[in-house]
């Protein structure tokens, strides 16, 4: 489940996700996430992880309405006018226990097609557009195909700028190049910015080769928030609803492709592409800064010539001063005498 945001006060968006799964909280630093027991068993144990830094503060279930939640810290909190993107981690979002049930009871979904169609139209075999309709399995393997989860582990589920405005139509945003423009303009190619986040995620991956829950895990459908407000920002680790404990025998990497039956989650192919954008990102940045810093010193210079034209036309340099500019011309320009 992506991100709920709040941009301002009592004011709930959801960029994407099943609806209803968020409540308000009468605490402005907390929200409230529809409860899910291996989310709760999650962030039960995380509290006592190296990782406790890098997820939203967990304060238990509480009731509302009849409805079980969980309490959540508010990450938007403490910033002004934030924006925001989610980003889905992993090679695949959804659980291998989840493609194998799927397959045994193959029942042809209506609403999958219609969602396959919107998206490509021509993608549905003829068999598929007949029946108006396809299966679970042949939708949640073309969906991971036609996006970047495929290609850079890793996807941008939705983002939402500073003044209200959200986009979540990027289910086929998969290049390099398409991420990395979307990716900077939701960072305002900011050097400030871009530094905060580069280092949060470097420390993520320092912190993920010490915890005992990253080792002992399989961590799918989960997202790192991204936030900012132009001064400062932060990146944690959301969603833990798919994140379940590794089998007595089972041990995965998170950095090799995944398998059937191997179980392996792609959490550290996502991250390090994520690193190497960003990177890529603060280095194109810092070139344009140094450029424009260039131009502007050239502009200063040319302005400045322009002016001493000036003067040495009107006459307004002493005999001295008038000597001292031939010489310093001469230097710059040594042909233009004949020495």
């Amino acid at each position: 489940m992506p991100f709920l945001e709040s941009y301002k006060k009592q004011k709930w968006v959801q960029l994407a996700g099943h609806q209803g799964s968020f409540e308000q909280c009468a605490e402005e630093s907390l929200v409230l996430k529809r409860f899910c027991q291996l989310e709760h068993a999650a962030f039960t144990k995380l509290f006592n992880d190296p990782l406790r830094a890098f997820v939203p503060k967990y304060h238990g279930m509480t009731t509302k309405g009849g409805n079980q939640y969980g309490e959540l810290e508010n990450l938007l909190h403490g910033f002004n006018s934030p924006s925001v993107m989610d980003c889905k981690i992993g090679v695949r979002t959804y659980l291998e226990e989840e493609l194998c049930k799927a397959e045994k009871c193959p029942t042809p979904r209506k609403d999958m097609y219609e969602k396959m169609v919107k998206i490509d139209p021509s993608e549905p075999t003829e068999e598929e557009h007949k029946m108006g309709a396809v299966s679970k399995p042949r939708y949640m393997q073309w969906r991971e195909d036609i996006s970047s989860t495929s290609t850079m582990g890793f996807r941008i589920e939705g983002i939402k700028c500073s003044d209200g405005k959200s986009c979540i139509n990027f289910k086929t945003s998969k290049d390099k190049l398409t991420i990395k423009t979307i990716i900077s303009g939701f960072l305002s190619n900011n050097v400030h910015i871009v530094k905060q986040c580069l280092h949060r995620l470097r420390q993520l991956r320092t912190t993920l080769e010490v915890s005992p829950f990253f080792a002992s895990h399989e961590i799918i459908g989960s997202s790192l928030l991204f936030i900012h407000d132009g001064v400062k920002a932060g990146v944690w680790m959301i969603d833990f609803g798919k994140t379940t404990p590794l089998k007595e025998g089972i041990s995965i990497t998170h950095n090799i492709p995944w398998q059937r039956g191997n179980h392996e989650d792609g959490y550290l192919i996502g991250l390090e592409n994520l690193i190497t954008l960003l990177q890529t990102i603060l280095e194109e940045c810092i070139e344009r800064c140094d450029s424009a810093i260039q131009q502007q010193a050239t502009r200063k210079s040319t302005n400045s010539n322009l002016s001493l034209s000036s003067t040495l036309s009107n006459g307004n340099l002493s005999t001295d001063q008038q000597s001292l500019v031939t010489i310093k011309s001469n230097e710059s320009n040594p042909l233009s005498t004949g020495h």
